[in-house]
């Protein structure tokens, strides 16, 4: 199964900007020279994270690419990301290449089960062309609200640190290497991880 973001989220989730951070890294309100250097490694945090507990923090839609051959003899898909808010397109490669899209009608979002399953509405099974087909692509909106509010404080607090641990040792790390992740933000984190 092959990921790729469609639509990435509006705006980062923690910059430069951020009064906590600054605070912990004992940056003044008028320093600016290191911003761009902060936000980047806010990004890189956060992606390090959302690949870490298999979870997106921030609201975006995603796809997944499979083979139909996943879809044969079955009723459900598992959907192996998290959290899954709805899902906005499914369609699949015909035998000439053109792209078929399923009516919605077709098929539904099951999360009471973990992973969250992409159900056939249909009595019996997928479409046969479906499951003899190549490539299926299934559109998903994913992430916790897209605020900070909605995402879990530990997260948020696990950003901070990875990306302060990782500015106050960036000299250190290009000398003789460092601990990619350390040990309290593992702490922080391992409850969230997305197990399926």
């Amino acid at each position: 199964m092959v990921i790729q973001v469609i639509t990435p989220p509006a705006a980062s989730l923690l910059t430069a900007a951020d009064t906590v951070l600054r605070q912990h890294l004992h940056l003044e309100a008028d320093e600016s020279d290191q911003d761009e250097l902060v936000s980047d490694f806010c990004a890189a945090a956060q992606s390090k994270i959302e690949n870490e507990i298999r979870q997106y923090l921030q609201t975006q839609t995603i796809r997944l690419t499979s083979s139909g051959h996943s879809f044969r003899g079955a009723r459900g898909f598992a959907l192996e990301v998290s959290p899954i808010t709805s899902i906005s397109r499914v369609a699949y490669l015909g035998q000439d290449g053109a792209e078929i899209v399923l009516p919605d009608e077709e098929y539904r979002l099951h999360q009471t089960e973990i992973p969250n399953l992409l159900l056939t509405a249909r009595e019996g099974y997928w479409p046969a062309d479906m499951t003899a087909s190549e490539e299926v692509r299934i559109d998903l909106e994913v992430g916790f609200e897209g605020v900070v509010a909605g995402i879990p404080r530990e997260l948020i607090a696990a950003i901070r640190f990875l990306v302060a641990y990782w500015l106050i040792n960036r000299e250190v790390a290009s000398e003789s290497g460092f601990e990619e992740m350390p040990h309290m933000v593992t702490s922080m984190i391992t409850p969230h991880i997305f197990w399926f």
